[in-house]
């Protein structure tokens, strides 16, 4: 069979067939269109993202009030230490455990 035999035969049946040849192009438009909107859609959402983070900046920091400790129990029972959560958020300890006055926060931000 030659290669103008096969076109031949292609044509033919695309012919007979039109609605069989409607739906299977139909098929393909659409699923071209979906891949390019999803795609579309992905990198909206990074973008979006990565303006999100850029207004943080680099210098960018936060200061959160830590809550404080209590004691439950006597000095017959053992002693349970226990922190308020923040909503299941993990804090960060502090490396004295002080709290920070507002003279310390402005000289932080002058040095800073």
């Amino acid at each position: 069979m030659q290669i103008k035999d096969t076109f031949s035969l292609a044509y033919r049946t695309i012919r007979s067939n039109k609605l069989r040849t409607g739906i299977t192009v139909a098929i393909i438009a659409f699923g071209i269109m979906a891949l390019i909107g999803i795609l579309t859609a992905i990198d909206a959402m990074k973008q979006s993202l990565k303006e999100s983070f850029s207004t943080l900046g680099t210098n960018a920091f936060s200061i959160r009030y830590k809550e404080k400790q209590f004691k439950m129990g006597g000095p017959d029972k053992h002693e349970i230490t226990q922190t308020k959560k923040n909503k299941g958020l993990k804090q960060r300890q502090s490396t004295t455990g002080l709290p920070i006055s507002y003279e310390q926060a402005l000289q932080f931000k002058q040095r800073f």
